[in-house]
């Protein structure tokens, strides 16, 4: 059985790379990577628009640090495979 968490994190700061690492998380689709890169592109302050990026885990994520970066977490689902059942 695999668990797994999904979450989106939205922010319009500079993306904090390292919370992937903390977290042990890594994005979902090729949209958010664009949106990882375009985050990261933001040097200081506040861009020109919010940037939501999917993600997943197999732990739950650090809302309090992510907010420490400027980041909200919201849309958390616990996602559970198990063996032997397609999906």
């Amino acid at each position: 059985m695999n668990t797994y968490y999904n979450y989106t994190v939205k922010g319009e700061t500079r993306f904090p790379l390292d919370m992937l690492r903390h977290d042990q998380a890594h994005p979902t689709t090729r949209l958010a990577i664009r949106n990882m890169a375009s985050a990261r592109e933001h040097n200081y302050g506040i861009s020109s628009k919010c940037l939501y990026i999917r993600l997943a885990s197999p732990k739950k994520p650090t809302v309090k640090r992510w907010e420490s970066f400027g980041w909200t977490v919201y849309k958390i689902h616990l996602v559970v495979e198990l063996e032997g059942v397609n999906t």
